[in-house]
């Protein structure tokens, strides 16, 4: 709720509500509802946009070298992990040297929703061509990027439920995950993917074990691919909301 722009109003909004959506129960926790009314609160899960055709041969094409590719894909902020990532870079070279890490997203002056800006005047770290930024990516662009991609990986210290992670299951990657609050309701650790903590050490050490490790990043891709078509579908989503709104129509004594 600290993220929301006019917190007020937003409240009054909560309070009134019939129903309330959230992504994970984690965040549903965090709805100040009576526990005689915590029946609201609906779960609805995320669905991937991944429209399109991927064509992981245009990534390759911008690389400087074959080896397995690390995806950051997301908000370039302290809290979603971006400076520990490129911390963790040249740690992970040392084990898996062919590796080359992708990046691509906005940067906000902040880590509370500021404006979205270009990612900034260079990192000095970006002078090795192993460290490739591809700016703020479209559609086409970050579906090729995840279906090239070995990993992806968002190193996030505060999430609810990254919508990327879903877009990378569905391609049959695998993620590597920070192990912000409420990440078990997102992450199968060592199941769909590993949850690290938000050191350069550690993730360093998370990414090079699944980098040398194919048969890993195959079982936790297909398990992740696997959960994707089962449950994180736009069909699993309309019913949620569909139910969300029939219960709110019953409570409140008719549709407003």
């Amino acid at each position: 709720r600290s993220l929301w722009p006019d917190p007020g109003l937003g409240e009054r909004a909560r309070a009134a509500a019939d129903v309330l959506f959230a992504l994970t129960p984690r965040e549903a926790a965090t709805f100040p509802v009576p526990p005689t009314r915590r029946d609201r609160i609906r779960i609805v899960p995320q669905a991937p946009s991944t429209a399109g055709r991927p064509n992981p041969a245009a990534i390759r094409a911008r690389l400087p070298q074959d080896g397995p590719i690390v995806l950051f894909l997301g908000r370039r902020g302290r809290l979603k992990g971006y400076p520990t990532l490129l911390d963790a870079a040249p740690l992970v070279w040392r084990a898996v040297p062919r590796a080359t890490f992708v990046v691509a997203g906005p940067a906000w002056d902040d880590d509370i929703g500021g404006p979205p800006r270009q990612a900034g005047p260079a990192d000095p770290r970006f002078a090795d061509p192993r460290l490739v930024d591809l700016g703020l990516a479209d559609e086409q662009t970050k579906l090729d990027a995840l279906a090239a991609c070995a990993v992806l990986c968002l190193p996030s210290r505060a999430d609810v439920f990254p919508l990327v992670f879903v877009e990378a299951w569905t391609l049959g990657r695998p993620v590597v995950s920070g192990d912000f609050p409420g990440v078990t309701h997102v992450v199968r650790d060592g199941v769909d993917g590993l949850v690290t903590a938000v050191t350069p050490e550690a993730l360093a050490g998370t990414l090079t074990t699944l980098l040398t490790d194919e048969t890993l990043r195959h079982r936790l891709g297909a398990a992740g691919r696997e959960r994707a078509a089962r449950e994180l579908t736009w069909a699993a989503v309309a019913e949620v909301v569909r139910s969300g709104y029939r219960d709110a129509v019953r409570v409140g004594g008719g549709a407003r």
